[in-house]
């Protein structure tokens, strides 16, 4: 049977057990029903009054018995449905907790990857990379990471190569202003989507800005002395 074939009967599951339980409740009335006519006919009239039924009082017992087991089966049929109820809202609630803790199961795993990963991406602007090193932290981050941080992690290194291979045309001294703010927002940017993923509020997203002045002691003199170049500011600020 297709997808789409079983579709339907999936839907409709819920409907017929609603209509099962109604026919039952209206069984089961019309049973306490047919108890109280039997015990009602099968009794004596009060004394001055007319008798409505010739039964014998034999059949109040059975009039009785019927009135009591139908009272019974609604009571019984009542109990049951907020038993299931209750047993559906639980499984909710364990399914939910199963969900959470498998959430937070991944987000340790993948925390204990984005922190080398940051580490290495920040080492790169102080000192000598260990490319064996840097492999191992992104090849960890694109297995474990999802999928905001890879592609945050490709911008970072699209920034890079081309920050290298403008310096490489230059031959000399630093990064001009507007390949500085791209380096700079494509750093703070795989930083602050790899803190997005962190629980509660640790969650809070920072400015590119805030992140920078965090990381770069000369990011935040400039900034604290409004000597940050247009161009630098313009792509931070983005």
């Amino acid at each position: 049977m297709s997808e789409t074939e079983s579709e339907p009967s999936a839907r409709d599951a819920p409907s017929e057990s609603k209509d099962h339980r109604r026919w039952l409740y209206v069984m089961a009335g019309a049973v306490v029903l047919v108890g109280i006519v039997v015990l009602g006919g099968s009794l004596p009239a009060p004394a001055g009054f007319p008798a409505f039924t010739t039964w014998p009082p034999t059949l109040a017992p059975a009039g009785a018995t019927l009135m009591v087991g139908g009272l019974a089966g609604v009571v019984a049929l009542a109990a049951s449905v907020s038993w299931r109820k209750q047993r559906a809202r639980d499984e909710v609630v364990e399914q939910r907790r199963r969900e959470n803790d498998r959430a937070y199961e991944t987000w340790k795993t993948q925390a204990s990857h984005y922190d080398p990963l940051a580490v290495s991406v920040i080492q790169q602007f102080v000192g000598s990379i260990d490319l064996q090193a840097m492999a191992a932290d992104r090849g960890r981050a694109v297995l474990w990471g999802s999928a905001a941080v890879v592609r945050a992690l490709e911008q970072w290194d699209v920034a890079a190569i081309s920050a290298r291979e403008k310096q490489a045309e230059r031959g000399h001294g630093d990064l001009d202003d507007l390949k500085k703010g791209e380096l700079w927002t494509a750093l703070a940017h795989l930083i602050r989507t790899m803190r997005g993923e962190l629980p509660g509020d640790l969650r809070e997203v920072l400015p590119n800005r805030t992140v920078l002045r965090a990381v770069f002691g000369d990011f935040r003199y400039l900034d604290d002395h409004d000597l940050l170049p247009s161009t630098v500011l313009d792509a931070v600020d983005e």
